[in-house]
Formats: C-alpha cells, sequence, structure tokens
C-alpha cells in the first residue's frame, strides 16, 4: 500500500509538471498570436513591401495634416465654389458663404468629409507614391479610396491603396495604410455652424457677444470686414497642435454676408437696436 500510494503521488507530480508545461506553451502560443495582431497587416509584409510601407506611413501623415490645413484655409472645401454669391477672393484665397443675406450655404458635415478624403485621394497618388524615388524599386498603382474620421481630438485616417512593389524578381503588394493627426477639425466645424446659426437670427449685424456664448473656449473668433456688408471669420484653435515644429493654432475660414439696409430705408424686421439708432441720427 505504502509503495501504491508513493508511486500514485509522483503520477500526480508527472501531471502537473505536463500541465504546467502546456500552461506554458499555451501562454507562449498567446502572446505571438497577440503580438502578431497588433502588428497587423505589417507582420506579413516582405521587406521589400515594409520599406515602402514606412516611407508611405510618415508621408500619409504629411498629407492628411496639409489637407487638412488647405481645407481649413477654404472653409472645408479642397474645391470651393466659383460664383459670386457663394464665395469670394480674400487675399488669394477663396472663402465661402457660409449665410449669404439670409441664405443657408453651410458645408455640411458629409461634404466637408468628401472634400478632405478627394485632397487625400489625390495627394496619396501624386505627392506620396509617385514620390517614392528608390532607384532598386519598381512600384505599379492604383486608385486610392480614403475613409476620413473626425474625431473629438483629432482625425483619422485609413486608406486602402493597391501599390504592387518590384525588386529584381520579388513582387510585394501593400493595401492599407493608417495614420492620424491631433487637430480638433469636429469641434472647429461645430463652431463654425453654431456662430453661422447664431448669425441667422441677427442678419443685419454680428452679435458679439452672441459669438462669445457659443464658441469653445480654446478658439478665438476674429471677424474682419470685407465688401458688400460681408464679414470674414477666422477661427483658430488653439487645442489643435499642426505639427510639433509649428507652434501656430489650427485656422479656419468662412463669410458671413449680411443684409444691406440704410436709416432711410430701414427693413422691417430690423432690431429695435438699430431704429434706436437710426432714430438719435
Amino acid at each position: 500500500m505504502l509503495k501504491s500510494v508513493r508511486m500514485s503521488k509522483k503520477a500526480q507530480v508527472t501531471i502537473f509538471v505536463v500541465v504546467a508545461v502546456l500552461v506554458v506553451a499555451l501562454v507562449g502560443v498567446s502572446y505571438v498570436v497577440v503580438n502578431n495582431k497588433s502588428k497587423g497587416s505589417d507582420a506579413n509584409l516582405s521587406p521589400e513591401a515594409q520599406v515602402f510601407k514606412t516611407y508611405m506611413d510618415d508621408c500619409l501623415k504629411d498629407v492628411l495634416r496639409d489637407s487638412i490645413v488647405h481645407i481649413g484655409l477654404q472653409g472645408g472645401y479642397f474645391s470651393p465654389p466659383d460664383s459670386e454669391d457663394r464665395a469670394l477672393d480674400f487675399f488669394g484665397v477663396v472663402v465661402p458663404y457660409y449665410l449669404y443675406e439670409k441664405e443657408n450655404l453651410i458645408i455640411s458635415e458629409k461634404r466637408l468629409v468628401s472634400e478632405l478624403s478627394q485632397a487625400i485621394e489625390v495627394d496619396a497618388v501624386s505627392v506620396c507614391a509617385a514620390g517614392f524615388t528608390d532607384s532598386e524599386y519598381g512600384i505599379e498603382v492604383a486608385d486610392a479610396d480614403a475613409n476620413v474620421i473626425l474625431g473629438d481630438e483629432s482625425v483619422k485616417l485609413q486608406l486602402n491603396l493597391p501599390v504592387v512593389i518590384t525588386k529584381g524578381e520579388i513582387k510585394s503588394e501593400v493595401k492599407e495604410y493608417e495614420t492620424e493627426v491631433p487637430i480638433r477639425l469636429k469641434e472647429v466645424y461645430d463652431n463654425s455652424v453654431a456662430i453661422t446659426k447664431t448669425a441667422s437670427v441677427e442678419p443685419y449685424h454680428l452679435c458679439i457677444d452672441c459669438v462669445d456664448a457659443v464658441r469653445d473656449n480654446n478658439i478665438i473668433v476674429n471677424a474682419f470686414t470685407w465688401q458688400d456688408n460681408t464679414l470674414i471669420f477666422r477661427l483658430s484653435d488653439y487645442a489643435s497642435r499642426i505639427d510639433d515644429n509649428n507652434p501656430d493654432p489650427y485656422r479656419y475660414y468662412f463669410a458671413i454676408k449680411y443684409i444691406d439696409w440704410s436709416c432711410d430705408n430701414l427693413p422691417s424686421d430690423i432690431d429695435n437696436y438699430i431704429k434706436e439708432e437710426c432714430d438719435l441720427r
């Protein structure tokens, strides 16, 4: 009996050792699976493709940032309207009207995302892919398809751009890219919409207190007097970073044209503040 008991304990110890080895092995396998998953599609890229992918990731981040800056100057447009009652020239920059007298012309968020995507798709091919000049590699580029996501604190880009890379007899393909920049485009856009809606309530003049009440605390609003009873609005977001070497805030422009009026011919719906001013003249 004693011998039998000893053998049973030894068998139990052996089983425990085997179980422990299996646990360690499973942990190791899990780590490899999780580690590979965290690397995403990059883990399956050939060395030749990885060289191109690294280059594209850096270039696309610049393209995303530059495209956001570009559409900010043009009120969310990559290709702004060209008619005089839809946009105006402001020192060589085409700035769109968001309110033309009483007509609401605010760009929709969906249209803004589409305009930004278009800008990125153009530069992803013409700037990034075309700019890869390593003489050891040949590349074949297909059309780009950008998916832009406006977050609360940043803009994210998911880009599908199939590229075949050739080096000697080796051919590889890279399709998917992701990048992100810490620019609060959605917050700035939402502020521009809120300001325009406020202006539509007061279609004859700017209510400064009303604008101040709806703006984000990190966004400074400047309004420049322009021709034809128009104001150019510049929103400067000091909570956005264009890049590490550029301390300037992110800037966004749009225009509002107020209704013309005179004390000799006051509109029936003009506010009492203006009527009182005219009575004092």
